[in-house]
């Protein structure tokens, strides 16, 4: 199979590119070939984590805590992805293994970037961190990681747009000159990290701000720039999945943004703290003998078993998470 294209930008002066997809052929005589696509999206990753953890104190975070739900988030997104594409690419598989083996391409980024935000709000829930604060972070990572991997689709010679006779359009193979459209997404997403690290980190005043330009920002730029693709999944054949998509990111971006101005997120937060805070102070009442005889709370052989481990754990926990989430929203 020829793994290699040439590239041209004619008008630009820029002729013959030869790109071979492939960047290490049969390596340690395996008889697997490690393509530039996978070392592309590999150096996005490190890239974008390494910036997290170095921004994640500021964000109430440590290092360890970027590492640990990276873990899990990594793996989660390359499922995500694969898995929105094989949904909306269905009669394309005929076996099982056709619709796991992404070796030959198919990850759809926006697959990847829901799987990675629920494996982040899991991550927290569990371990008691603020939610909106991983995403503000997380967002910086996906503005680094998408700009710097969109340039895999480069080598690959595929995510390319219509017919143009701009001055930079880009021919395959001698073929008619196309758009770009991978540079385009490439350096939308480069500007919006820039933006989102001078001035909307400056000028936020709650955590998640940084989170809802992400979302409005790539939901709006690839709302657009997929109206160029050649190759863009469709549901029912007629609308483009990703441009819709992109459509509702931008719209919930605006709402979620509008709720967090106003306190709303703020007021279901505190609610669902002081509800805990007031379910371990009953329970610890219960084993210090201070529950009154009048009290309305009804203590059955469950709620004694869950007191004593909640007993256990110490009844500041929650507490201190509060305190928290208040140091950091001073930062």
């Amino acid at each position: 199979m020829d793994t290699t294209n040439i590239i041209s930008f004619n008008k630009l002066g820029i002729f013959d590119l030869e790109i071979d997809k492939v960047a290490i052929s049969n390596i340690f005589g395996t008889g697997l070939d490690i393509y530039w696509y996978a070392i592309i999206i590999t150096l996005g990753m490190v890239l974008a984590i390494g910036f997290c953890m170095w921004q994640s104190k500021k964000f109430g975070f440590t290092s360890d805590d970027i590492l640990d739900v990276c873990l899990w988030g990594i793996p989660a997104a390359l499922i995500g992805a694969r898995l929105y594409f094989v949904i909306f690419m269905w009669d394309r598989f005929n076996t099982l293994w056709e619709m796991i083996n992404f070796r030959n391409g198919g990850l759809a980024i926006y697959g990847g970037v829901i799987a990675a935000f629920l494996t982040g709000l899991i991550f927290c829930l569990v371990k008691k961190k603020n939610v909106l604060a991983l995403f503000d972070l997380a967002s910086f990572g996906f503005f680094i990681g998408q700009s710097i991997g969109r340039w895999g689709n480069f080598v690959n010679a595929e995510a390319y747009g219509s017919v143009t006779d701009l001055p930079w359009g880009m021919s395959i193979n001698d073929a008619a000159p196309v758009h770009p459209t991978f540079i385009y997404e490439s350096l939308w997403n480069l500007v919006g990290f820039l933006v989102a690290l001078f001035i909307i980190k400056r000028i936020r005043k709650e955590n998640g701000e940084i989170f809802c330009f992400y979302m409005g920002w790539y939901g709006l730029g690839r709302a657009f720039i997929e109206g160029l693709r050649q190759d863009s999944l469709k549901v029912f054949g007629v609308f483009r999945v990703s441009q819709v998509l992109g459509l509702v990111f931008f719209i919930g971006a605006i709402v979620l943004f509008i709720l967090i101005r106003k306190g709303v997120i703020a007021k279901i937060s505190a609610k669902i703290i002081q509800k805990k805070i007031d379910k371990q102070n009953s329970y610890t009442n219960v084993f210090d003998g201070t529950e009154s005889d009048d009290s309305s709370i009804t203590v059955n052989e469950s709620d004694l078993f869950m007191a004593s481990l909640e007993a256990h754990r110490g009844k500041n926990e929650v507490s201190n998470q509060v305190v928290e989430n208040e140091e950091e929203k001073e930062d």
